[in-house]
């Protein structure tokens, strides 16, 4: 090996090497997708369209909301995809998780309708309850709702998907592709 003086350090041009491999390393690594959105404090990620627009910090367990561009200028609506995280018991797990809360939503709007529900994979391999549902609003708009619905430690995710029934065929795929980039680490 050869030794050379820079500056007053040694330098051997094996360990140089080293060194070199080591810093295209740490430059090479990959910078985020474009719409990834990552939550520190609540330790989720989750990736959107960058048209999409943002709300933070919507409350203690409402730590974002994206909402849609409009579909044109006569758009009553804006569709909503929704990240909220609860403090659960320790033993929970993410069927348990569900139907608590279903059971409080089906209490709290006896209209409701649940239209489909089955457990989907999303980023990262983990699990979570997908659950189609109808929400008769008397004083408002209908709208037909999408919950993904997981658990990791005692964090229970809810991921609330919202459209109008006559634009759920429209957005139905997209609400999959977004909900099934979401990690919680």
């Amino acid at each position: 090996m050869t030794r050379k003086s820079l500056g007053g350090i040694v330098w051997r041009a094996g360990g140089t090497a080293s060194l070199l491999a080591a810093l295209l390393a740490g430059c090479s690594k990959k910078p985020p997708p474009p719409g990834r959105y990552e939550n520190t404090s609540f330790l989720f990620r989750i990736t959107v369209p960058t048209t999409w627009a943002k709300q933070e910090n919507l409350g203690k367990e409402v730590p974002v909301r994206f909402i849609s561009p409009r579909d044109g200028d006569n758009d009553p609506f804006r569709e909503t995809i929704e990240v909220r995280v609860e403090k659960l018991p320790g033993g929970f797990d993410t069927k348990m998780h569900a139907k608590a809360w279903l059971d409080n939503m089906q209490a709290m709007y006896r209209e409701m309708m649940v239209l489909q529900q089955e457990t989907v994979t999303v980023g990262g391999g983990d699990k979570m309850e997908r659950v189609l549902f109808v929400l008769p609003k008397p004083s408002a708009q209908t709208a037909k709702v999408i919950a993904y619905l997981g658990v990791k430690g005692t964090r229970g995710f809810v991921i609330l998907c919202t459209t109008l029934p006559a634009a759920y065929d429209a957005y139905a795929k997209t609400f999959d592709q977004i909900c099934r980039t979401f990690q919680a680490y």
